[in-house]
């Protein structure tokens, strides 16, 4: 079955069941200078312990569909798209629950260079895709994330289709 996604533009509201946004530091910085501005932790993001800095490079290919999907039953896991934009395609916590794939449970978030998205333990995301030619995304979880705490689920019956 293919199910469509409407491409959003990325907001804290609509991407709460999913995790937070931050699209940058508000208020006063910490310290200014003439030179820069500093915000000291304007959020805190909570990995359950060392954070590894990883990397992926989203690469265009004109396909804008998933039916692959990854999840993080103890980590966050946080995106900050570094030169373009990307697209995230996200399933919330019950998105799959006993094995029964809830589509209105997805969303598809175009998501700006220049800010951050954390997914919550349980969401479900695949590597972000880019209309760009490629877009480079350093990617932020606990140690080890990678190998110990990595579900792969592949919807056999299930395709999601970004509409842009």
């Amino acid at each position: 079955m293919n199910y469509d996604l409407k491409l959003q533009k990325i907001n804290k509201d609509a991407f709460s069941p999913y995790g937070i946004y931050l699209d940058g530091p508000v208020g006063t910085p910490a310290h200014s200078e003439n030179s820069f501005d500093w915000w000291n932790e304007f959020s805190l993001l909570d990995f359950g312990g060392k954070a590894s800095l990883g990397m992926v490079r989203a690469k265009y290919t004109g396909d804008f569909c998933q039916n692959i999907f990854e999840r993080h039953k103890q980590s966050i896991e946080a995106l900050v798209p570094l030169n373009n934009d990307i697209i995230v395609v996200v399933g919330d916590a019950d998105a799959l629950n006993d094995g029964v794939c809830r589509p209105d449970n997805f969303a598809a978030f175009w998501v700006p260079r220049h800010t951050i998205v954390a997914f919550d333990a349980g969401v479900l995301h695949r590597a972000p895709m880019t209309l760009a030619d490629s877009a480079d995304v350093l990617v932020l979880f606990k140690e080890s994330t990678s190998t110990s705490d990595t579900e792969i689920i592949e919807l056999d019956d299930v395709n999601f289709r970004v509409i842009l």
